[in-house]
């Protein structure tokens, strides 16, 4: 009821705060009616209430349970986390539920090297490298990366030299064109 009268009340032109007040009273009621939620999102979004709308999605997330649906709220969050509130060890966190649940996504590997990034996380991040140049990544993309890592972050120019060299051999890289 509150949420058709949400829904109303906005068609109309009533006062957004309103608006807000009765979704919120709607997600209360029930919270597994993803309509709801994805309006209260929304405003939240629109509104640049990032902290708001993380901690809403911390409240949203033992009550989806679609493992899809879960890593896709799991990943908005850990963005908000990075971008907006400067929560990078939770960000963290909410990565690897998402990668269990949804491995080999794109988006996730990205986020968690910003998440590494963001902590100075070297060895981490040497090890998410290493993982995904032996599940086939751009080969040569990753042994430039391991090979700035190693030598700029840790420090260690003999392990890095080591991917140096596979790079100007060629050595597990794929033929151009």
């Amino acid at each position: 009821l509150y949420f058709r009268a949400a829904e109303v009340a906005a068609k109309y032109g009533s006062d957004p705060e309103w608006v807000e007040m009765l979704l919120k009273k709607a997600y209360e009621k029930d919270p597994a009616h993803a309509d709801t939620a994805k309006h209260i999102e929304y405003l939240l979004r629109a509104r640049k209430r990032y902290a708001e709308l993380a901690d809403f999605l911390r409240s949203k997330l033992p009550h989806v349970g679609d493992p899809q649906e879960r890593a896709a709220c799991l990943l908005e969050l850990a963005y908000l986390e990075l971008e907006h509130t400067g929560e990078p060890q939770r960000a963290e966190e909410h990565l690897k539920e998402a990668q269990r649940l949804s491995p080999g996504f794109e988006k996730t590997t990205i986020l968690l090297v910003e998440a590494y990034t963001q902590q100075e996380k070297w060895e981490d991040l040497i090890a998410l490298y290493e993982n995904e140049y032996k599940n086939g990544a751009n080969a040569e993309e990753m042994c430039l990366q391991l090979g700035m890592l190693w030598w700029k972050k840790v420090g260690d120019l003999d392990t890095a030299e080591q991917y140096f060299q596979k790079l100007r051999k060629g050595d597990n890289l794929p033929p151009l064109g």
